[in-house]
């Protein structure tokens, strides 16, 4: 279920566990043909494979989505896009549904564009790429769009790799679950085109700051949406104001941030804990609205290796901030993290960039669209979001738990092998785990530095100097400088040469540990126990022992990781016993983001053009007050009530009313009743002559047509008849 890593950065950065962006190629061979049916196991969300995605929309048009992600075999349905075929060395197949967030799919249509040129799969004119993407994440609503290659990556053969192991290179997109990049998702109004016409639309912020310019991507470039979820004990009034702070945060955080080179992996993860999180807004705001030297240092400060920050890095900081440190009075300046001249610069420079105006929040952004992203201040009542609990080892937390190497391994073998989940096999699933562990042991002791060339090469390289050193030493001409000189260097040689041998020493010492550990974590995973739980607690100390050594080794953060992959797994829940996998909040599943050109959006019929709708709302034929306001209650208080239904003037001249004997009434040119209005009609000076003791009345249009029709018995005095009173 886990296996112990060394977590060296050189390691990770042959993983590539916290890559960023880029269409990473794919060396891995696809299997050749495949087997019958019978002999395939099918895991994860497989109830799904063969169900009809969410279309009450969208339209997916599977041979167009299989043109866009044309590797292998063609998809029969939707959700067969967002797994993958597991070939075992064994000669096993298992189908692994590890892009599925629930029963169903639901496709998001997207597209960078605006204009003529945008439309969907049928044709129909969209002319907004981001138009229903706006409907998911309307102006101010936060989000993360988990960007992955699953469906051109659909094939995974242990069998093939490394000549019958995997390779830490042939491995490593798997092993984050094929999700290469994490874009945070905003809400905005923004300038549809070049019309200037304003509507609302959806931006993206990301490490690095000009990726996709604020946009989402190509069509092949798949993504899955995800939304944040404040746990239960967050007082409802408190959630539109956290998501206004880490909307804050994250435009802050991307403005001042800078991305690393060494973003694959190899970057520590500096706020790992809430008291580092909380350093990183004062140096944010600091960097902002500071004196000079605070700024200039502070601006220094994020350019520091383990400062940087990756694109899922700004996830979990803008995330994190948003919820430990509200950015107002109480949360800024009497939480002693800056002074309140600083906050008061701070403060104009929000209200200054909601105004258009220039600040360095768009000043240190390359990302033309975060200009359109509003910046809210916190409401001084807001409190940290862990001070909500009453449970106090929620303030040990931050937006998303950092994850070690044993943790991402168990969540590739989680997603790919779920036996967690009974109705799926649950222990059964047992031998696969360990198969698929066992494939994993070459690349995984290649990336954990427990292979011995490079330490063979350094003592091969210092034999060989030392040796030549000596030879130099025989030289007869040789002065005694040179005597010296050569007698030096060989001496350092042999300095390096101890150094390398006892490095050598090590590693085949601690690869013994790590062996005898190894093989106890395959023959417990491969073990069959009563249940899950039991599995779990029997696994429980080996992968503390891993995680010890896998986790950080110094206050840099190295060792830590919150790749696009850990994302993914809060969306799906999949961690033992807690759906916020350890992070202060869950993640809701939104939709898969679809290129529009493979979709078709379901256009709403056209609403009917403004009609009248003239109709009989009520008749009194026996009336016993003054209906007319003449002063006198008699006959010619006898009404009848009409009712414009429809959605614009109507025009009643020539209209009329007539029963049984004859035309009663009849409207003169000119008269109109407005759309939802009501028009009581008296006789003109006199009774309408309407029959108490049972009648129908007519309303007429100009033409003698019928237009509605109200027939009543006898009445009673003063009694109104209405239609649903007919009798």
């Amino acid at each position: 279920m886990a296996t112990l890593i060394r977590a060296l950065g050189a390691a990770a950065l042959s993983l590539g566990l916290a890559a960023c962006g880029g269409d990473d190629t794919d060396t891995t061979p696809a299997p050749s043909g495949g087997p019958p049916a019978d002999e395939q196991v099918c895991i994860g969300k497989c109830d799904s494979l063969a169900a009809a995605p969410d279309d009450s929309r969208y339209t997916v048009d599977l041979a167009r989505a299989n043109a866009i992600w044309g590797h292998g075999a063609a998809a029969q349905s939707l959700a067969e896009l967002y797994t993958v075929t597991i070939s075992l060395p064994g000669g096993q197949t298992i189908r692994a549904a590890t892009h599925l967030f629930g029963d169903r799919v639901i496709p998001i249509p997207y597209q960078d564009d605006d204009g003529e040129g945008v439309v969907d799969a049928a044709g129909s004119p969209i002319g907004q790429g981001d138009r229903e993407l706006a409907r998911f994440y309307p102006p101010g609503a936060i989000g993360y769009a988990i960007k992955h290659h699953r469906p051109e990556k659909r094939t995974l053969d242990f069998a093939a790799l490394g000549g019958g192991g995997a390779s830490a290179d042939a491995l490593k997109e798997d092993m984050k679950l094929q999700d290469t990049h994490i874009e945070l998702v905003v809400g905005v109004r923004r300038p549809l085109g070049g019309s200037g016409e304003m509507v609302d639309g959806v931006v993206t912020l990301n490490n690095p700051q000009t990726y996709q310019q604020g946009r989402f991507g190509n069509a092949g470039y798949s993504m899955v949406f995800v939304k944040p979820r404040l746990p239960d004990y967050a007082p409802a009034d408190t959630h539109a104001a956290f998501t206004d702070n880490i909307r804050t945060m994250m435009v802050a955080f991307n403005a001042v941030s800078k991305f690393p080179g060494d973003y694959n992996g190899g970057d520590p993860l500096a706020a790992s804990t809430p008291d580092r999180v909380r350093e990183h807004v004062r140096r944010m705001v600091l960097a902002v609205a500071g004196e000079d030297a605070e700024r200039t240092e502070s601006r220094a400060w994020f350019t520091k290796q383990e400062n940087m920050i990756y694109c899922a890095e700004l996830a979990h900081v803008s995330t994190s901030a948003g919820l430990l440190v509200p950015l107002s009075h109480a949360g800024l300046v009497d939480g002693g993290l800056v002074s309140e001249a600083t906050f008061g610069r701070f403060v104009a420079l929000i209200e200054a960039h909601d105004r258009g105006e220039s600040t360095p929040f768009t000043e240190l952004n390359d990302n033309p669209h975060a200009r359109l992203v509003e910046m809210t201040l916190a409401p001084e009542s807001l409190k940290p979001l862990p001070e909500y609990s009453s449970d106090s080892s929620e303030l040990q937390r931050i937006a998303f738990r950092p994850l070690t190497m044993v943790e991402i391994v168990e969540g590739f073998l989680k997603t790919h092998i779920p036996r967690n989940d009974p109705r799926l096999g649950g222990e059964a699933l047992a031998p696969l785990q360990a198969a698929v562990l066992q494939a994993m042991k070459p690349g995984l002791f290649e990336a954990m530095g427990m292979d011995d060339p490079l330490y063979e090469s350094m003592v091969d390289r210092a034999t060989g100097e030392i040796e030549r050193l000596q030879e130099d030493l025989t030289d007869p001409e040789l002065d005694q400088a040179g005597r010296e000189r050569v007698e030096a260097e060989s001496t350092d040689w042999r300095r390096r040469l101890g150094e390398a041998e006892a490095q050598l020493d090590a590693v085949r010492t601690r690869r013994q540990g790590v062996e005898q550990l190894f093989a106890a974590i395959v023959q417990t995973v491969g073990k069959q126990y009563e249940d899950y739980n039991a599995f779990r607690q029997a696994l429980a100390p080996l992968l503390a022992t891993a995680r010890q050594l896998a986790g950080p080794r110094d206050g840099s953060g190295a060792g830590y990781f919150v790749p696009p992959s850990a994302l993914h797994l809060v969306a799906q829940a999949n961690c033992d016993g807690d759906a916020r996998c350890g992070g202060l909040i869950g993640l809701d599943y939104v939709g898969h983001g679809i290129h529009l050109s493979a979709v078709t959006v379901k256009q709403p019929p056209p609403a009917p053009a403004p009609a009248a709708a003239l109709r009989i709302d009520s008749v009194v034929p026996q009336p016993a007050t003054d209906r007319n306001r003449d002063g006198v209650a008699d006959a010619r208080d006898e009404s009848v009530t009409l009712v414009n239904a429809g959605t614009a003037d109507a025009d009643l001249g020539g209209w009329s009313l007539a029963d049984n004997v004859k035309t009663r009434f009849t409207f003169a040119e000119g008269a109109t009743l407005g759309p939802g209005n009501l028009l009581e009609v008296f006789g003109a000076g006199e009774a309408l002559g309407l029959n108490d003791r049972g009648d129908t009345l007519s309303l007429m249009d100009p033409d003698g047509a019928k237009v509605d029709v109200l027939s009543w018995d006898r009445t009673r005095p003063g009694e109104e008849i209405r239609p649903t009173d007919a009798r």
